[in-house]
């Protein structure tokens, strides 16, 4: 599915904007899973995957704008109705920072637990799509 979403960027069908955190999420993650060095030719194809992204920039305005979002989500009327509150982990943050200050209106991700966020910050977050999908991979399951 990524490498469609990447086809239609690099096609100039759509436009992929990141945060520059996503390099070093993408690399920890890696390093998580395999409790070992990255490959260096792994590492080269991951690279890759950046080459048709916009990358935003971590300023310190996007910092603070994050650390707001933090506190903000804490005390979001929807946190009160959810027994265990919410709470919205710092990377997470920097990319939703990084989407309102850049202006982009949604933020597409798999990860459903970003998607309990979604409009309470000023961005919709839905999940990533290409148009005209071919079936055979339109119907996988989502990945937690």
């Amino acid at each position: 599915m990524l490498e469609l979403i990447l086809d239609r960027c690099e096609r100039d069908l759509c436009d992929i904007y990141t945060s520059e955190a996503t390099i070093t999420e993408v690399a920890y993650a890696k390093y998580e899973q395999d409790k070992k060095a990255l490959d260096p030719a792994a590492e080269k194809k991951i690279d890759a995957l950046y080459v048709p992204v916009k990358m935003i920039e971590v300023s310190r305005f996007i910092a603070r704008d994050a650390r707001d979002f933090i506190r903000k989500i804490i005390s979001h009327p929807k946190a009160k109705e959810n027994p265990t509150g919410l709470s919205l982990k710092a990377m997470d943050a920097i990319h939703l920072a990084s989407a309102v200050r850049r202006g982009l209106k949604e933020l597409h991700t798999y990860d459903k637990k970003l998607h309990r966020f979604d409009g309470m910050l000023g961005v919709k977050i839905i999940r990533p799509t290409v148009p005209d999908l071919p079936l055979e991979l339109a119907s996988l399951p989502d990945k937690d």
